[in-house]
């Protein structure tokens, strides 16, 4: 039986990015798809044609092209990618080096917080984190732009990790904001709210930079384990 060769299966990730299809999770998975129906009809007639053979399996796809099984195949690895990266973070929080780092944040800034040369200490370092943090996130969506823009392959789950860092600065902000523009020194609850948010944030900002990107392609393999072409 005739198979879809490597310069075949090339032109249909070509099909895939010319019809609006941006991840390559997504991508493979439309491939594999694809491959299968133009195997199969192969069986029946070897002779036809590989362009008029996709797109007689295209046009399967009914009148919106991709854009339903997109969705749906989106929303299915969301869950999947989302599972694991909670569980990814959850497992690096408990780990020991991580406890330690968390408790020697959240003292530093408790102490800072209540007195006044302390306090002004905290200020001026998050006024400055909050800066690093906002031109973080620009060079990270630049980044995510550049690869679209010269068809570099990108994951769901790189896309979704990117976010993550944003989300992680953004949710940042309003506490460097308050600490910046409080007048005073902060009394001992205030002290303790803002001191385990502050440590929690940058652990969890510590685990979207660091940790979760070093083991993107362990979680890819998890969540596709059947794909030929990743």
């Amino acid at each position: 039986m005739r198979k879809v060769n490597q310069q075949e299966i090339e032109r249909l990730y070509q099909f895939t990015r010319q019809h609006y299809v941006e991840y390559y999770d997504l991508q493979t998975e439309l491939v594999d798809h694809l491959a299968t129906g133009i195997e199969e009809n192969w069986k029946e007639n070897p002779e036809l044609d590989f362009e008029k053979n996709l797109q007689k399996e295209f046009s399967k796809f009914g009148v919106f092209g991709f854009m339903e099984t997109i969705e749906s195949h989106q929303k299915v690895m969301n869950k999947k990618y989302w599972k694991i990266l909670w569980r990814e973070s959850f497992q690096s929080l408990i780990k020991p080096r991580t406890f330690l780092s968390f408790i020697l944040i959240f003292g530093l800034c408790y102490s800072l917080s209540l007195n006044e040369i302390g306090f002004e200490i905290l200020r001026i370092g998050f006024f400055i984190l909050a800066i690093v943090g906002i031109i973080f996130m620009f060079k990270q969506n630049k980044k995510m732009n550049n690869k679209k823009k010269e068809n570099q392959k990108i994951y769901l789950l790189e896309a979704m990790i990117t976010q993550s860092q944003s989300n992680g600065i953004i949710l940042f902000l309003p506490f460097q904001i308050m600490l910046i523009n409080h007048s005073d020194n902060l009394g001992n609850l205030q002290a303790i709210l803002i001191s385990l948010i502050i440590s929690l944030t940058f652990l969890l900002f510590y685990i979207t930079n660091n940790i979760l990107p070093s083991k993107k392609d362990d979680i890819l393999k998890e969540v596709h384990p059947e794909r030929k072409f990743i």
